[in-house]
């Protein structure tokens, strides 16, 4: 490397070298720190001095030759060119003070050893005698005593032997033998040169020399993470190949060995030091020395020497880089004890519990009761901010042997509730854990009921019901027991109705026998409201409440069934638009963002929402990313919920592909007696009916209201099962069964949900008379557009153009079919799109259902006429029985003008009567009987 701000060594060094030629020997002592460059001062005189004449030897100290007697001289030794018999000599020598050295290494004044000290020194000598000597000995701090007195021995003679000592060592080091390094400075002809770290001009120069890239941000950058330190920005330069990564220096591999490097060559003390250092960040003197077992005194010693080397600076690492390099080369079975050893000095000089449970996680198994409580309570906040994966490092850490019942018990429910968080499958493991616990009333209740939690979500309500039912055998039972158990109820009753009535007639006796624990906190009483609500349909004063809650209450588990629970009473108030922001509010709030569970049911939610405002595309995709956010198994029996938006999605899109995958999917057990299987059993009718797979889709709607009406509730605004069957009851032709649940539809809803009833006039109107026909369609389009439902509004509007052409209202019906087209567009709704863009193909007979239609038609009609007669007679539209006969609007026409005279009526609603009443049992065959739920 090119030696930059090195002017005044080299001349020093050029000085003593010409000296040496002339027949003046002397000594140069050069000092700097670890890594300033000292090394390669004395490569490049060597060479200078090899190029001059002279004769050089070499040698360098090292940790692991420091007690081998005579390490230095040997190297020195064996590169001398002797004659054979006085290397043999030689040899035999340093095996001898090796041996005696051995024997008394303390005993300096042992005049064997000296006698034979002296005569190593002479061979060296009688080269100097020959041509000038140049003797380079790096690291002297590291050197063996023997060496050093042979090496104090030759500088007391160097001037007269034509011998040139450089000498090289450490800053602030102390040589084995203090008195001979003194000795050696007091010689007249030892020459003092200290080696300094480079500045940011020198810093500059290296880099102008190795590399094009000179501007003043990058040698800022060099200068701050080297601290001047040639050995480390050499380096850095090596690292970066010359090209620096977008004009910034980029510490790797040969950064991080230059930084070991530089610690091998201080005193092992001044690694413990800067190990020591690395691991706990930073920190007073008196930590360090107190992790250590060292004096403050020693401590500040050694930090002198590291801030000297350019890598400490304000009793921490100047930059990240060269902390992170020396943790890195630490031994993991050396890094651990350093860790607990943190971890006890912080906990007892009071520093926060964040910053000793991270040095906990790191150390060795710490057995003392402080540390375990400090994981536990670290990773409650841990759980708090969302950070999972930090949360169960804390809580491994905190499963130690432990002989206290509650503790463990808080350890079991805390593991439960983040493997919960992260993915439900994943919690089940703890199962056994939760429910086998003891301690204190309070971890038993919290601990049962996250193992009650789990089963219900995985569909295993018989034994959370039985793990209820063992709690109110205990005599302890306490208020807040009560309402912690009396919550987990509520949910349960929401979520597996059918299921709960057992439970609710144990826990009315329980509070029958306990009447001071049946205290109705607002908080049971708010949840209960919620629930009645979500059961009968929700109010202005529910509504507000909802709300309320909605905006105030933080997101925690216990927490959630009862924000859900709001925000489908806003759904179903026709408050989409409140319930979409909470969902994109909390979706990037934190610990959302971060807690997995949280994020795929907010998501599926969202989907469910857009979906209903007839975003389908988006409510398709919003499903698919909350579908991907947790494993399958981890949905539980919600998986009925986001996999009934996806089917009902891809149906609306005329994706029946993608539907029917969807629908392969298995549920798990129970998911069929959940407000999840019931929205799931309404999608998957909803795809049969769209596939003309009739009777399948009348099987599930009819099951839809069988499950409603055994829990007594009224999701007319989530599931409307009564519009299903009316839909596939008109389709099978069965005029009278659609026009019953239609009215029946109509009935129930009174004033609520306008949606929902804009839906259920625009079924009544395909069975209604032309007048009422056009009257009905054109409320139910009201009704629609002024709702959110874009997709039954896009149908309605569709209707309603038919309508108006046979009303002969063309300008009209062109309005409606433009907001049809546009709303179907917008929806991505392709079925009907492709009805409205059809066009004229070659008619098509339908006879499998009009066969027996056939029978009770006029002779006179031909078949075209009688079917064309038999659809209008049915409260068709003419662009209804286009659609069904594959004609065009304009062939229904001429048909149905030759039937009305033919059969010698005037108008529409005289076909019926004219063909039979009896059309509506043959339409599709009278012998199919309907089932009236």
């Amino acid at each position: 490397m090119t030696l930059v701000e090195r002017t005044y060594q080299w001349r020093a060094c050029e000085e003593l070298l010409s000296g040496a030629l002339r027949g003046n020997g002397g000594i140069a002592l050069i000092t700097g720190p670890a890594g300033s460059g000292k090394t390669s001062l004395l490569q490049e005189f060597v060479e200078r001095a090899a190029r001059a004449g002279c004769q050089v030897l070499t040698a360098t100290g090292s940790h692991g030759e420091q007690e081998v007697p005579l390490g230095i001289v040997g190297q020195l030794l064996h590169r001398a060119d002797l004659p054979e018999t006085e290397a043999a000599t030689v040899t035999d020598l340093l095996a001898e003070v090796a041996l005696t050295w051995s024997t008394s290494p303390g005993d300096t004044t042992n005049p064997v050893a000296m006698h034979t000290l002296q005569r190593l020194c002479l061979p060296i000598l009688r080269l100097g005698a020959a041509a000038p000597l140049v003797i380079v000995v790096d690291d002297m701090h590291l050197a063996d005593r023997p060496s050093l007195q042979c090496l104090s021995y030759l500088a007391r003679r160097a001037r007269h032997a034509r011998v040139l000592l450089l000498l090289s060592e450490g800053t602030r080091r102390y040589w084995q033998d203090r008195f001979l390094r003194a000795d050696m400075v007091r010689n007249p002809n030892c020459r003092q040169i200290p080696v300094r770290l480079l500045s940011p001009v020198g810093v500059e120069g290296v880099l102008r020399a190795t590399s094009a890239a000179t501007d003043a941000s990058l040698v800022a950058e060099c200068s701050v993470l080297t601290g001047g330190n040639p050995l480390l920005l050499r380096a850095l330069i090596e690292d970066s190949e010359g090209h620096w990564a977008g004009g910034r220096p980029t510490p790797g591999d040969r950064f991080a060995d230059a930084v070991a490097d530089c610690l091998y060559r201080c005193q092992p003390t001044t690694s413990d030091v800067a190990r020591a250092l690395a691991v706990l960040g930073n920190g007073s003197t008196a930590l360090l020395g107190q992790m250590l077992g060292r004096s403050a005194e020693e401590v500040v010693h050694e930090l002198a020497l590291l801030v000297d080397a350019g890598l400490v600076e304000d009793g921490s690492y100047r930059h990240p880089s060269l902390r992170a390099a020396v943790l890195a080369g630490i031994e993991p079975r050396e890094l651990a004890p350093l860790h607990g050893a943190a971890a006890r000095v912080l906990h007892g000089a009071g520093f926060p519990q964040g910053a000793v449970a991270d040095h906990l996680l790191a150390a060795d198994r710490v057995t003392e009761a402080w540390a375990a409580q400090t994981l536990c309570d670290e990773a409650v906040r841990a759980l708090g901010e969302g950070d999972l994966d930090r949360t169960l490092n804390y809580l491994r850490a905190a499963q130690t042997p432990n002989d206290d019942e509650t503790y463990r018990a808080t350890v079991a429910a805390l593991l439960a509730r983040t493997e919960w968080r992260r993915d439900p499958a994943r919690a089940l493991r703890c199962l056994h854990g939760l429910l086998t616990a003891e301690g204190d009333l309070r971890s038993v209740v919290r601990c049962r009921m996250m193992a009650v939690h789990l089963l219900l979500w995985h569909g295993r309500p018989g034994e959370a019901i039985d793990t209820i039912s063992g709690l109110f055998d205990r005599d302890d039972l306490d208020e807040q027991a009560v309402t912690t158990v009396g919550m987990t109820i509520l949910w349960l009753s929401s979520l597996f109705p059918a299921e709960a009535n057992r439970l609710h007639r144990r826990w009315a006796a329980l509070m029958r026998a306990r009447p001071d624990l049946n205290t109705k906190t607002a908080q049971r009483q708010t949840v209960a409201l919620l629930r009645r609500s979500a059961s009968r349909g929700p109010d202005a004063k529910t509504i507000e409440l909802a709300r309320g809650l909605l905006d105030r209450s933080p997101i925690t588990d216990g927490a959630l069934p009862t924000l859900f629970t709001a925000l489908s009473i806003l759904i179903v108030a026709g408050r989409t638009d409140l319930a979409v922001g909470w969902c994109d509010r909390r979706l990037v709030e934190e610990p959302v963002s971060r807690t997995p569970t949280w994020r795929a049911l907010i998501l599926a939610l969202r989907a469910e929402i857009m979906l209903r405002r007839g975003a389908v595309a988006e409510a398709h995709a919003t499903a698919r990313t909350a579908l991907s956010t947790i494993s399958l198994e981890g949905w539980g029996v919600a998986l009925g919920g986001v996999l009934a938006t996806l089917i009902t999605g891809s149906t609306l899109a005329g994706d029946y592909a993608a539907a029917a995958g969807y629908l392969e999917v298995a549920l798990p057990a129970s998911t069929l007696t959940t407000p999840f299987g019931l929205k799931h059993l309404y999608a998957r009718g909803t795809f049969y009916l769209a596939t003309d797979q009739v009777q399948a889709a009348v099987r599930d709607f009819q099951s839809c209201g069988r499950m409603v009406k055994a829990w007594q509730y009224d999701v007319t605004g989530v599931v409307p099962w009564r519009l299903g069957l009316a839909q596939a009851y008109l389709k099978q032709g069965f005029r009278r069964q659609c026009r019953e649940q239609a009215n029946k539809q109509l009935r129930l809803l009174g004033d609520r949900y306008p949606e929902v009833r804009g839906a259920a006039m625009a079924v009544l109107a395909a069975v209604s008379s032309p007048e009422q026909r056009l009257s009905l369609l054109e409320e139910a389009a009201e009704l629609l557009m002024a709702g959110e439902d874009r997709v039954t509004a896009a149908w309605a509007c569709a209707e309603l153009a038919d309508a108006l052409r046979a009303a002969g209202q063309l300008n009209r019906a062109r309005m409606a079919d433009r907001t049809a087209r546009e709303l179907a567009e917008q929806c991505g709704c392709r079925p009907l799109l492709e009805r409205l863009n059809r066009a004229e193909p070659e008619p098509a007979t339908n006879g499998a259902r009009l066969a027996s239609v056939d029978a009770y038609g006029s002779e006179s009609l031909s078949d075209a006429e009688r079917r064309v007669a038999a659809l209008a007679a049915s409260g068709y539209t003419n662009r209804a029985v286009a659609d069904q006969l594959y004609i065009t609007v304009s062939t229904v026409e001429q048909h149905l003008t030759r039937a009305y005279r033919k059969l010698g009526i005037r108008q529409r609603g005289e076909l019926a009567a004219a063909l039979d009443d009896r059309i509506d049992e043959g339409v599709n065959g009278a012998s199919h009987a309907a089932v009236d739920v």
